[in-house]
C-alpha cells in the first residue's frame, strides 16, 4: 500500500501531464521528421530542442514483431513521449509523464513519437535527446526473474488475477495442453508499466496480450514469453497463456510497479509507504549503463524489510532479498529498466525509500 505522499504525487503529475498535454495538443510539427537507420545499425539517436507549450513528431516505418525501445532525455528533466501509429492507435499517452517505451510492435508501418514540451509557467523550453532501439526480430528478448513471493497461486481454468492487498505482483501457475490456451484477466489503470514473464517446463508455452476493445498488443505467433508497457488505457487487458504443440507445465508473473520519476534537475526521489507481512511492493526505473545507483530502505531500528534489486532487460538479480541488505551502490551493468523490490519479512512495517542515480 503506497502512502498519502506516494498518492498526491502522483494525483499533482496526472494534473500537471493533463494540462501540459492540453495546452500542446495543437502545436505540432506541420510534417513528421523522418527516422531512417543506417546500414547495418538497430538504433538512432536524435536530438534538438523543444519549446513550451509544443511537441515535435518524428515518424519510422517499421515491421511487425519487431521489438522498438524508446528512451528520451533532456537538460530539465521535462520532456515526455508519446506513442502512435499510421491508425491512430495510442500507445504511450503523454499523459503518463514518461520518458521511456518498449513495445513488440503489432503490424508493420509508420510510428509515431512525439516529444512533447514544458507547458507555460513550469519551466523554459529544453534541449532534448532520445534514442530509438529495433533488434533484429530473431534476436527475442525473454527475460526471466525468479518471482518473489516463491509460492504461486494454481490456477487451471484461468480467470481473473487478483493482487494481495498492499502488494504489486501475482504468481499464477497451470497447465496449458497442446494447441490450446488458458485466459487470464486482470483490471488496471492507465499509464501503470505492465510487465509479465512467462515460464514453462518443455519451454512450449507463450503470450498472447490483449484488451477488452480487442486490440492486440501482442500475438502469440511472436512466440515471446515476455512483455513490457506503459498500459495505454484504463480498463481490462487479456494474457493467454498459449501451448505450442506439446502440453506443458508453466508459471508467470504479473508486476505493476510503481514507476520512479525524478523531479526535475534532480537525481533522487524519496517514496514513502507500508508493506504487509511476508509481501513485496515493486517499483521500477530506467537508467543507463555506467551510471551510479544508490538504494536505501528504512523499516525501522530493526529491518522488517529488504532490497532486492533486479535488471527487467537481462533477467539478473544483482541484490538478493536474502542477503538482508537495506542498502546498495550499484554500478549499472546495463541500459535497461531496473526493479527495486521491498521485501518484508514476518512483521509489516512502514519504510522509507530513496533511490539516487547519476
Amino acid at each position: 500500500m503506497k502512502s498519502k505522499n506516494l498518492i498526491l504525487f502522483s494525483v499533482f503529475l496526472f494534473v500537471f501531464c493533463f494540462c501540459e498535454v492540453q495546452k500542446t495538443k495543437a502545436a505540432v510539427t506541420s510534417t513528421p521528421l523522418t527516422i531512417q537507420f543506417k546500414a547495418g545499425e538497430i538504433s538512432s539517436w536524435q536530438s534538438g530542442y523543444i519549446s513550451t507549450d509544443s511537441h515535435i513528431r518524428y515518424q519510422l516505418y517499421a515491421m511487425a514483431s519487431q521489438n522498438m525501445i524508446v528512451s528520451l532525455g533532456s537538460d530539465t528533466g521535462s520532456a515526455i513521449l508519446g506513442i502512435t501509429d499510421d491508425y491512430g492507435t495510442v500507445y504511450l499517452s503523454p499523459q503518463s509523464c514518461s520518458s521511456y517505451w518498449s513495445m513488440i510492435l503489432p503490424h508493420t508501418g509508420y510510428y509515431y513519437i512525439d516529444i512533447y514540451g514544458p507547458m507555460s509557467g513550469w519551466a523554459s523550453g529544453t534541449n532534448y535527446a532520445f534514442q530509438v532501439i529495433i533488434p533484429p526480430i530473431q534476436q527475442k528478448w525473454n527475460p526471466w526473474i525468479q518471482p518473489l513471493p516463491i509460492q504461486s497461486n494454481y490456477q487451471q481454468n484461468g480467470g481473473t488475477i487478483q493482487f494481495n492487498p498492499g502488494t504489486t505482483s501475482a504468481v499464477i501457475s497451470g497447465f496449458v495442453p497442446a494447441n490450446e490456451s488458458i485466459r487470464y484477466s486482470l483490471y488496471a489503470m492507465a499509464n501503470q508499466n505492465f510487465i509479465v514473464m512467462l515460464r514453462s517446463s518443455n519451454n512450449t508455452a507463450v503470450l498472447d496480450i490483449s484488451d477488452g476493445n480487442g486490440i492486440s498488443y501482442l500475438s502469440a505467433v511472436n512466440q515471446y514469453t515476455y512483455w513490457n508497457m506503459v498500459l495505454p488505457k484504463t480498463g481490462t487487458y487479456y494474457i493467454d497463456i498459449v501451448g505450442l504443440d506439446q502440453g506443458t507445465d508453466f508459471t508467470f508473473q504479473v508486476i505493476i510497479p510503481a514507476r520512479i520519476v525524478f523531479p526535475a534537475n534532480t537525481y533522487w526521489q524519496t517514496y514513502n509507504g507500508s508493506i504487509g507481512s511476508y509481501s513485496v511492493v515493486s517499483y521500477s526505473v530506467y537508467a543507463a549503463a555506467g551510471k551510479t545507483m544508490s538504494v536505501n530502505l528504512n523499516s525501522g531500528a530493526t529491518p522488517q524489510a529488504f532490497l532486492r534489486i533486479s535488471g527487467v532487460g537481462t533477467g539478473m538479480i544483482y541484490l538478493d532479498h536474502n542477503a538482508h541488505q537495506t542498502g546498495i551502490s550499484l554500478s549499472l551493468p546495463a541500459t535497461q529498466d531496473y526493479l527495486v523490490e521491498v521485501v518484508s519479512q514476518a512483521n509489516p512495517a512502514a519504510y522509507s525509500l530513496t533511490v539516487d542515480i547519476r
